[in-house]
């Protein structure tokens, strides 16, 4: 971490560590050195201009360093730490984006990843301010701890052991507080998923129509107690530690026996001066404050040096979906899909999802993959865009297995509308393009109204004040607009059509809709999407009979294949459920 913030921000990083050596130095000077200088000097009636002299050359460098520290901490350091900061995210995000799809469903993981992006902000400057910090103290502690040596090395023999006890006994409370902090974690997750349910609209009208609020209350005591009791798990031992530093290795060892010997040596042996007494004194009271402060700081970095090794093994992980050494080149053109023996089974489950699947997909053919809920129908599409590989067989476009093209070039072919889409805090026209809209672009912006035309929401536009600038969702703007699901629908579906794709996947875009406007929806893309391969999943077959080509899944398997009017004709599974469906149509 530290050799990243000297790649970053160089310059600031050593000014840093500079500025908080010369302060180690001036705690030095005045913690022991300047105090038996000046109180020596007036005992044993010195000349006056030597004591002028030193304490004058102290306080002008006190000015000076102060001077500098004011325009670093205040000036400098604010625009370095907003760079550093910058960087680090950047580098966070860029990392998720990389990440396997599957690692959201891995709770060890997900639970490193939500820690590790919750701690990125800040930490690389709170490092490099608790090196700082350990520089300083080092410093003034090892200075001051010599100069004790040399002038009583009694006062340094309790010193030493002082501090050999206090650095060990804070190794032990690091480890006590951050064996806790693991325990705590995944209950602290839980409690902040319950509290998002009760402020956030999404889960609004269940809260209030359902009884589910009083367990998610009861769920909150039960995750609350089982923090006390992680609490009341580890504080004895905390206790007893800080409490054995403070009143054992400072109260009494210190600020009794310690002080009690110096001053007898110094008024009833008189064996030292009174500036060294009070040198000595100053310079253990010194010590004292510097030293806990170095604890504090040592504490702090090893509790980073946990997080930061938690943090460094999700930047340093390597995706096990990523680009081949040597990489086919994406063929020009609407290319054939063809799956082989096609199975899949989601990591520590049992049942694969899909088994056998073998399903070939001509350029420019329209198919729908139909079945109830649960039938693998979403893990297929899943697959094709490579969100997972297949457990066995393969998956080719084109001539060439889509392990052998680059991740994000064979991603890039699909257009997608999700059944469990996000809109969000951005524009309209953002949302729909999901990139950045230039302000000038006529030309991309002309795309996007076209394919808000396509998706049946061009009516919907033209009620909208600002149209494509109007920001969705009231995130951050008490003005955004917040539209019906139909409504929400549309602008996802509208995605796929502005995206210059070769394949549509429409994974149950229109499932809001009534069966007639889902029909009319599905009958217009279609019809505007001649010249690319689309592929539409539903369990309402009230459009199927517009594919050339249907495929029934049910446990994973394809059970039929054909077209409307050959599964029609063979009277199977597919048949019953779309006269069952239609049958409820007529009566309705």
């Amino acid at each position: 971490m530290l050799r990243y913030v000297f790649r970053t921000v160089p310059l600031y990083a050593f000014v840093h560590l500079l500025m908080q050596a010369l302060f180690g130095f001036f705690d030095v000077m005045w913690g022991i050195l300047l105090m038996k200088f000046v109180i020596d000097a007036v005992m044993l009636k010195q000349s006056i201009v030597p004591v002028l002299l030193v304490a004058g050359g102290y306080l002008l460098y006190g000015s000076i360093i102060q001077t500098a520290a004011g325009y670093v901490y205040e000036i400098f350091a604010p625009v370095q730490i907003n760079k550093l900061n910058k960087a680090m995210q950047q580098e966070m995000y860029e990392k998720a984006i990389r990440m396997d799809y599957a690692c959201y469903h891995d709770p060890e993981f997900l639970n490193d990843f939500v820690w590790a992006a919750s701690q990125t902000e800040g930490k690389a400057a709170d490092v490099l301010d608790q090196v700082a910090a350990i520089l300083k103290n080092v410093i003034t502690v090892s200075g001051i701890a010599g100069t004790l040596f040399v002038l009583n090395p009694i006062a340094f023999a309790f010193v030493a052991v002082s501090i050999v006890a206090r650095f060990l006994i804070s190794l032990a409370v690091n480890k006590v507080e951050f064996k806790r902090e693991l325990e705590t974690k995944p209950l602290e997750r839980k409690k902040n998923y319950i509290s998002r349910v009760f402020y956030l609209p999404d889960y609004a009208k269940e809260i209030r129509t359902s009884r589910i609020a009083a367990p998610l209350l009861d769920d909150y005591r039960k995750t609350n107690a089982a923090m006390q009791s992680v609490i009341h798990k580890y504080s004895p031992r905390l206790i007893a530690l800080k409490l054995t530093t403070r009143f054992g290795f400072h109260e009494f060892l210190l600020d009794g026996v310690f002080f009690s010997i110096v001053a007898y040596q110094a008024i009833v042996l008189q064996s030292i001066t009174y500036g060294t007494l009070a040198a000595v004194t100053n310079g253990v009271w010194t010590l004292g404050w510097s030293f806990n402060n170095l604890i504090d700081a040592l504490a702090k970095f090893q509790k980073n040096h946990y997080y930061i090794r938690k943090l460094r093994g999700f930047l340093e992980y390597e995706p096990q979906m990523k680009d081949p050494a040597l990489p086919a080149e994406m063929p020009i053109g609407v290319q054939e899909i063809t799956l082989t023996n096609v199975s899949f089974t989601y990591e520590n489950n049992d049942k694969p999802t899909l088994v056998g699947i073998n399903l070939r997909i001509r350029p420019k053919e329209k198919i729908a993959i139909v079945g109830y809920n649960g039938a693998g129908k979403s893990t297929l599409i899943k697959l094709l865009l490579r969100l997972y590989d297949p457990t066995e067989g393969e998956i080719a476009y084109g001539c060439s297995n889509i392990k052998d093209y680059r991740v994000e070039e064979y991603r890039h072919l699909f257009g997608v509308a999700f059944q469990d889409f996000q809109l969000f805090a951005a524009s309209l026209a953002e949302n729909v393009w999901m990139d950045r809209v230039p302000e000038k672009d006529e030309q991309l912006k002309a795309r996007i109204e076209e394919a808000l035309r396509k998706s049946d929401f061009a009516g919907r536009l033209n009620e909208l004040e600002q149209g494509l600038a109007t920001e969705l969702t009231r995130e951050f703007s008490e003005e955004g607009q917040i539209f019906s699901g139909g409504e929400a629908q549309k602008i996802a579906i509208a995605r796929a059509f502005a995206k210059p794709c070769s394949v549509l996947i429409l994974d149950e875009p229109s499932s809001a809709l009534d069966p007639i406007s889902e029909y009319n929806l599905n009958k217009a893309m279609l019809e505007a999407a001649q010249d690319r391969t689309v592929i539409f999943i539903s369990h309402r077959l009230s459009t199927t009979r517009l594919a050339d080509r249907i495929y029934l899944m049910e446990e994973g398997r394809i059970v039929e294949s054909g077209s409307h009017d050959e599964l029609m004709r063979l009277g199977g599974n597919y048949a019953r459920l779309f006269e069952l469906q239609a049958g409820r149509y007529r009566s309705a």
